[in-house]
């Protein structure tokens, strides 16, 4: 006898044996749908008994549409609807409804930039080749991919390039493919202040990229703040920018360049030095001028001082190959 009361017991504390009993407890009403609120997540329907309902949906409810298992979104005013809901809450088990079918419509493609991303409302904004924004739906069957790997709403940023492919009657995304700001690494060939743009030859063999230097573009010399007239040819430089637009988002230039090899010439006529580096690349003239700081052991030294065959470390600016400073070793006696 005390096994079957334990049995008993087991099951009467079942979640199971408690949820046929709520569901079987529950009220249940059928109306036609008036509106649906997807930021309140509620659906008011008008009932046979001709007086308004309102429910109240969560992630636990389960909704079907025309036989098939669908979303809050599907669910559309004047659809047929019977619904489960617990009449102290008014929080609804199950909404099963019925409506017409929309006609099958093929996606839509379209190319552009994020514009903006609405995490609390799961939108995109793309501002696409056309010139116009367009804010698609993000729903749980939207695939996303970032730089061709799997990712999530929040993993897309403002600025970003992105392709996208959409139900165009309902807007929801069928696929986002999305790339971060591209970057490109060179030595800048040309600045026009008047034009607001500047001009880099990437360090790769791919062609000269110009870009467009508005004034929302972060620029830094040196690592500090600059303006667009301080960089000059010959400067090193890293830039992130939109593909589509070619709009500069981040330049981060360096006027600053080091050789490290032995001295080859020192012309005191000419007040230049010309180094060889160590990789064997072609020597590097560099020119001395009056605040050019020269040291030979680590100590002060003038220009013929300097020896041919000394090990030397050189700074210089990029763009002029005026030296900053000469750092020599005495030769071995």
């Amino acid at each position: 006898m005390r096994k079957y009361t334990l049995l008993l017991a087991a099951l009467l504390l079942s979640p199971q044996i408690f949820s046929f009993v709520s569901h079987a407890d529950a009220s249940r009403a059928r109306g036609v749908i008036r509106a649906v609120d997807l930021n309140a997540g509620t659906v008011t329907l008008h009932t046979r008994q001709d007086a308004p309902l309102s429910v109240q949906t969560n992630r636990r409810t389960e909704i079907v549409r025309n036989d098939q298992p669908a979303t809050l979104r599907d669910l559309q005013p004047g659809d047929d609807a019977r619904v489960v809901y617990d009449s102290s809450t008014f929080l609804t088990a199950s909404i099963v409804a019925r409506g017409p079918v929309p006609p099958t419509v093929e996606p839509v493609r379209i190319q552009g930039t994020i514009a903006g991303v609405d995490l609390r409302d799961r939108t995109l904004a793309i501002f696409t080749l056309a010139g116009r924004t367009l804010t698609l739906n993000i729903t749980p069957n939207t695939s996303i991919m970032l730089d061709d790997e799997p990712a999530r709403l929040d993993d897309l940023k403002r600025g970003f390039t992105a392709g996208a492919l959409f139900n165009p009657i309902t807007l929801d995304a069928l696929r986002i493919d999305a790339q971060s700001f591209p970057e490109v690494r060179g030595v800048i060939r040309s600045v026009s202040v008047e034009h607001h743009t500047l001009t880099i030859a990437p360090s790769t063999d791919e062609p000269e990229i110009t870009l467009l230097v508005g004034p929302g573009t972060s620029i830094s010399l040196n690592d500090r703040p600059a303006r667009l007239e301080d960089l000059e040819p010959g400067f090193r430089v890293v830039a992130a920018y939109v593909e589509i637009s070619h709009e500069a988002l981040r330049v981060s230039a360096h006027s600053l360049g080091e050789v490290v090899g032995h001295i080859r010439d020192v012309d005191l006529d000419s007040a230049t030095v010309a180094i060889t580096p160590l990789d064997s690349s072609g020597a590097v003239v560099l020119h001395v001028t009056h605040s050019t700081v020269i040291t030979i052991g680590g100590e002060p030294a003038t220009l013929n001082r300097l020896q041919t065959g000394m090990a030397v470390r050189a700074v210089f600016n990029l763009a002029s190959f005026d030296a900053s400073l000469i750092d020599a070793r005495p030769l071995a006696l």
